[in-house]
């Protein structure tokens, strides 16, 4: 896929399909009636990367170029569909803030911003990068809800394969009520009789070992109602089964409440997890 990180863009690429559109938007032409059109007028024109614009134009479209006649406007706009298009790795990392961004990118995509007036602090200028950051984090969180999904599927394919033989089966509550608390709702032996079951809560994340693991208020109050009926099963990238907690080998990770202050999610190193967890799963 086309990716505006790429040594593609330029502002020759993008100057190009502006201009199309406008010409399009204004006269409604076709994109090579108006290409055709621009060629017989200013010879300055016919410098931009018009083959670059019907390449990726031809990939997502024409409506990917802003008609705007303010070329500030016009590179803006251009920019934010190419971009959600693309969905490059930097803005995620764009809700952190704007410095930690623009170092890594290249000199032709901050040659487009620069053109689009992006690199100042105008409101509508910090306005663009906002929205920019909202989508990150938008990015952001689906991305985890797409790792959480899978490790909740490897967590019921386990659950079926520990109760295969018991009459017993998992039920999969997070895809119904992510509100209740854990994700996993499965069954263990009696202490007192191994014959008899007991419901049991499993708390499921999917993470690396250099990941973070997020914990809410709601998730842990939860577990300490539960107690030794509750765990949380931890699957790592390459791992055929989980590392298995405890509460109490979670317990020192978590924080305590000051004053009229209330904390709300923990987010734990897994790395830190993991050591107390090595015997289990």
């Amino acid at each position: 896929m086309y990716s505006p990180t790429d040594p593609e863009v330029r502002a020759s690429l993008l100057y190009a399909g502006i201009e199309i559109a406008r010409e399009c938007a204004s006269s409604g032409r076709t994109p090579d009636e108006a290409l055709a059109h621009i060629r017989q007028g200013e010879s300055g024109r016919n410098s931009f990367d018009y083959a670059g614009a019907f390449e990726v134009a031809g990939e997502h479209e024409w409506a990917v170029f802003s008609p705007d006649p303010d070329v500030e406007t016009a590179f803006r706009d251009s920019l934010s569909r190419l971009i959600e298009l693309a969905r490059p790795f930097w803005v995620r990392v764009l809700p952190a803030g704007r410095q930690r961004v623009v170092p890594v990118l290249g000199d032709d995509l901050l040659q487009c911003m620069e053109i689009g007036g992006l690199l100042g602090h105008e409101p509508e200028v910090v306005a663009w990068w906002d929205r920019l950051a909202a989508i990150g984090r938008q990015w952001d969180e689906e991305a985890r809800m797409a790792i959480g999904r899978a490790a909740e599927e490897q967590t019921m394919a386990y659950e079926r394969k520990l109760l295969d033989g018991t009459g017993k089966q998992p039920r999969w509550v997070a895809i119904e009520d992510n509100g209740a608390g854990y994700d996993v709702q499965s069954w263990r032996s009696a202490l007192a009789d191994a014959a008899v079951f007991e419901a049991h809560f499993i708390e499921v994340k999917g993470s690396s070992e250099t990941g973070i693991i997020h914990l809410s208020r709601g998730e842990w109050n939860f577990a300490v109602a539960n107690g030794s009926k509750w765990e949380i099963q931890i699957w790592l990238s390459s791992a055929s089964t989980p590392a298995i907690l405890k509460i109490g080998e979670v317990q020192p990770h978590i924080p305590d409440n000051h004053g009229d202050g209330r904390w709300v999610e923990v987010q734990i190193p897994t790395d830190r997890l993991l050591p107390a967890a090595s015997d289990s799963g």
